[in-house]
């Protein structure tokens, strides 16, 4: 049997100077690439200059776990794209399961059509986007972009429109 985890979001904008600078040193040096940020506070700022309103610290057991965020995206037909960086003693227990079946079943209710994409290099990422999202049928599509290829997850399932898709 599992130890019972209490997980808690808190938005970013709601956390003290001080509860930022704590979150920032615990997420420390991103071990992937990560919205371009290189520490905590930089991965802290970047999601807050970008979606301000739908970014929030991923707690366990009152300890900073994380980052997950809703930012606005131009991809076509998509509203927002879902982004997390979870410390590396959080991945594979099955937090960012939980944080992706709740976002999607939020962005669904609300009527927002919601995505995810990874970069091609990002191994653990996508085999973790594959175990949510392809294991139960929602469809994963590699796009080709100039100098880049990455994954696109779309949280409603069905047929994406993507130009380019492969």
């Amino acid at each position: 049997m599992s130890p019972v985890v209490t997980i808690t979001l808190t938005l970013l904008v709601s956390l003290t100077a001080n509860q930022v600078a704590a979150a920032s040193q615990v997420l420390g040096v991103p071990d992937v690439e990560v919205a371009g940020a290189d520490d905590g506070a930089e991965l802290v700022a970047v999601n807050l200059r970008r979606a301000p309103r739908t970014s929030w610290l991923v707690r366990v057991d009152n300890k900073a776990a994380g980052i997950f965020a809703l930012a606005p995206t131009p991809r076509d037909g998509y509203d927002v794209q879902a982004s997390v960086y979870l410390r590396s003693e959080w991945r594979g227990v099955g937090l960012f399961g939980e944080l992706y079946e709740a976002a999607g079943a939020a962005a669904c209710a609300a009527g927002v059509k919601a995505c995810s994409s990874v970069a091609e290099v990002n191994l653990r990422s996508i085999a973790a986007h594959r175990r949510v999202f392809v294991a139960d049928g929602r469809l994963m599509v590699g796009v080709k972009r100039v100098e880049e290829m990455f994954w696109l997850f779309d949280f409603a399932g069905g047929v994406m429109g993507v130009p380019g898709a492969q």
